[in-house]
């Protein structure tokens, strides 16, 4: 019995010490990228009915957050899983690639009028802002290029390039100007 006792008390101590240790050896969460991280996703959950005012706040929180990040840090953001927005863009162009060829179009206007409405609000922030990459070396650039093919699929990769090249073509017959490809 006392055998017994000292076995149980034996298993008890080595788990503890195991979440012990586990506690004490645990990545720690940088709280300036989690902030960075809470905001991009409360930014791509806001429903598209919102105002535009609340929009631009959180965006407007989210680049004064960015720029207040390390080099270290803003390569750490990027190098986790896929930032919100991509995960949220990759929802979001999904039920195009279901829809008969006479209803993409019409899916390609809204997308293309929601754009343009968002970077007409977004515009003011992103002229006070260093546009995306200036700053970073060519390793920086290939790292994150590295990245973002690492954290999708080729099949989101293929309908990514498919939607963008799409949305160029929709936007060239509307008579508007191409968007810049993107850096990755």
């Amino acid at each position: 019995m006392n055998r017994k006792r000292m076995g149980i008390a034996v298993a008890l101590f080595v788990f503890a010490a195991a979440g012990l240790a586990w506690y004490l050896l645990r990545p720690a969460v940088d709280p300036q990228l989690q902030a960075v991280r809470d905001t991009q996703q409360k930014l791509v959950e806001l429903p598209d009915d919102k105002s535009r005012e609340e929009r631009r706040e959180l965006f407007g929180q989210m680049r004064e957050q960015i720029e207040q990040l390390e080099p270290e840090q803003r390569t750490e953001l990027f190098r986790g899983p896929p930032p919100a927005f991509v995960r949220a863009m990759h929802k979001r162009i999904s039920p195009y690639f279901e829809l008969p060829a006479d209803e993409r179009v019409a899916f390609l206007d809204r997308e293309i009028r929601r754009m343009e409405e968002m970077m007409r609000d977004m515009r003011p922030l992103l002229a006070a802002a260093a546009p995306f990459g200036r700053d970073m070396s060519p390793e920086r650039m290939s790292g994150l290029q590295k990245h973002m093919l690492d954290s999708t699929t080729p099949i989101q990769r293929a309908q990514m390039s498919e939607f963008i090249k799409d949305v160029q073509q929709r936007r060239q017959e509307l008579g508007l100007p191409a968007f810049p490809a993107p850096p990755f």
